[in-house]
């Protein structure tokens, strides 16, 4: 289970945490998940009328713990975010549609925000340097990638490796705190952070956003743990959720596409995306789909669990 940092004491006894039935989360989760990804913009194959899926994967490391149920942080406390996409059909050359017709797309990128939930209100967030208070502070950049990664519990890559697969956003902090933290009769604000794909186009050398996802909502607190820990001592009415995020997906089931509206002079293309990991599950729970083996990591074990037998707990007479 993940916790804000060594220094910083829980502020709710353990047991409390296993009891959780929020729907937004499984509590066998360690971390905050990313919700399916959503299409912003039509990506072309060189064809320039066959629509190309997009799927991006997220996931947040280090800084999070469930308190009363719901993925919590302090806001001086440092997390990280790591992203990795997949197209169909790489390597391909791609088009990405816009008001001035279809642009040659010259590379990609992925990008990390943050906002208030169910708002569109952004909220800031800070990259430390090594030094964190003493050297410089600055907002998270779009970084360059290719498709084809995948994301493992210690996942990590090179930033001079001429092909980078990996997004990884380190030494990250939110600027302010959630409002009514704590407080039993108002609503209880959310945070969530937005993970982006950006096309880079060549002609207008623009950044175009294609895709996104974001995570579920998060609390971020402000003061320190004995704060919240006292004020969990002397209250006693239950907690009233504002907002939920009512998603049964979770990291072994199929990601839905939601694709831009499509004209009638585009094909879409089945999903076959190179996410290695993905198609090595659904080779084997699918009859009839062939198997894909990664050309980067032949032997690498599955990253997402397979689900339970639909049997397994049905008693034989």
């Amino acid at each position: 289970m993940a916790r804000s940092q060594p220094s910083t004491p829980h502020p709710y006894p353990m047991t409390q945490m296993i009891k959780s039935t929020r729907s937004h989360f499984n509590t066998q989760e360690c971390s905050p998940r990313f919700l399916p990804t959503k299409s912003m913009a039509n990506l072309l194959l060189s064809d320039k009328s066959t629509l190309s899926p997009i799927q991006i994967q997220a996931k947040m490391d280090r800084g999070f713990f469930l308190a009363d149920d719901e993925w919590t942080c302090y806001r001086r406390n440092y997390f990280q975010v790591s992203a990795v996409f997949s197209l169909a059909s790489y390597p391909e050359v791609y088009y990405v549609q816009t008001h001035r017709g279809p642009q040659y797309v010259q590379r990609f990128l992925i990008g990390l925000s943050a906002r208030v939930a169910n708002s569109d209100r952004d909220i800031e967030l800070v990259q430390q340097t090594p030094k964190r208070d003493k050297g410089p502070q600055y907002n998270p950049t779009p970084k360059p990638v290719v498709p084809g990664g995948y994301l493992s519990s210690g996942n990590s890559q090179h930033e001079a490796h001429p092909q980078q697969t990996i997004a990884t956003f380190e030494r990250l902090q939110f600027k302010s705190a959630t409002a009514n933290n704590g407080k039993r009769r108002a609503a209880q604000q959310y945070f969530v952070c937005v993970v982006s794909l950006y096309a880079e186009t060549k002609d207008q050398q623009e950044l175009i956003q294609i895709a996104s996802c974001q995570s579920v909502p998060l609390v971020v607190r402000g003061r320190s743990p004995g704060h919240y820990a006292d004020t969990a001592k002397t209250s006693s009415s239950p907690v009233t959720p504002v907002m939920q995020v009512n998603d049964s997906y979770y990291y072994y089931h199929p990601v839905p596409y939601y694709p831009c509206e499509e004209s009638p002079s585009t094909t879409k293309l089945p999903y076959e995306p190179y996410d290695w990991q993905r198609a090595r599950y659904n080779s084997t729970s699918s009859s009839g789909s062939s198997s894909v083996t990664s050309p980067h990591q032949p032997s690498q074990e599955s990253y997402f669990p397979a689900p339970p037998h639909p049997l397994a707990n049905v008693k034989q007479e």
